[in-house]
């Protein structure tokens, strides 16, 4: 049996199980995922593994700078590459971006909050000026804190349009980097459906989709699987309502319930819950 190899976040690991469900791929391939989170403790055996591949994908992750030069020279199998995934344009508050909740990370640090799986940046600057929290909220909510000038300032900047748009620039120059049609196909249906749960996990038809044209290269094609559970559908975090509509978010109504573990919750459920978590 001829192995695959698939590299990378969270999202290989998912490709990967979505991999493994294809009759087409199983026939053809052992499927093995190496998964970022233990490269630490597993990276050097790796090589031997990548020599021995028949077929690598390989996701475009920070992680690769770890690995000592010539990691992946050994394997004379086709790489194919593909981009992490991230919508950051329809949660531009997530701090994955870059802007940190240190409060947050404090808490979850020691124990607190560990159900909370995205932290929120915009919470934790408005933490500084509003000690209140249902005036917190309210502010959060509806982007304005006129009463505090340098908050309002702030919140004045913000153009979510011309952000997400940035972000849309970049996926589809991802396509391009891996020759891939992903970032086009999520650009031109973004708005009508929920393609994402959260900022980095896509919803299974997008990923699956992704996994059709990697496996394309390699002259296979994947079957329906519409019986397949979407791994990343338990925790989705709630689009702000402002957000949505000034992107035109037609599944990011007002009023819709959010998947938040084994509840569903509100928009305000939810960031209420955030707030009373963090303080």
């Amino acid at each position: 049996m001829r192995t695959l190899i698939v590299y990378g976040s969270c999202q290989a690991k998912e490709l990967g199980r979505i991999l493994h469900a294809s009759p087409n791929v199983r026939s053809s391939y052992d499927v093995h995922v190496q998964w970022i989170g233990d490269q630490a403790r597993l990276g050097e055996s790796w090589a031997e593994e990548i020599a021995g591949a028949d077929l690598v994908l390989r996701q475009d992750v920070p992680e690769l700078k770890a690995f000592p030069p010539g990691h992946w020279d050994s394997s004379l199998a086709p790489i194919f590459t593909f981009p992490f995934l991230s919508l950051a344009g329809v949660w531009p508050f997530d701090t994955q971006l870059g802007v940190a909740d240190r409060v947050a990370s404090m808490a979850q640090a020691a124990g607190r909050g560990t159900d909370i799986h995205y932290q929120d940046h915009l919470l934790g600057r408005m933490r500084g000026h509003i000690a209140d929290f249902d005036e917190r909220l309210a502010a959060y909510t509806t982007l304005s804190a006129p009463e505090y000038p340098k908050l309002a300032a702030y919140l004045a900047r913000l153009d979510p349009r011309a952000y997400f748009m940035q972000k849309i620039t970049e996926l589809r120059r991802q396509d391009t980097v891996h020759g891939l049609g992903i970032g086009a196909a999520i650009a031109s249906q973004i708005r009508q459906a929920p393609l994402f749960h959260t900022v980095t996990h896509p919803a299974s038809p997008v990923l699956r989709r992704l996994a059709g044209e990697l496996m394309g290269k390699a002259g296979l094609s994947l079957e329906p699987q519409s019986d397949l559970t979407d791994g990343f559908a338990q925790y989705q975090v709630p689009v702000h309502p402002l957000i949505a509509r000034a992107l035109g978010l037609l599944w990011a109504k007002d009023g819709r319930q959010w998947q938040f573990h084994s509840a569903r919750v509100t928009f305000e459920q939810y960031y209420r819950h955030y707030i009373r978590t963090f303080g």
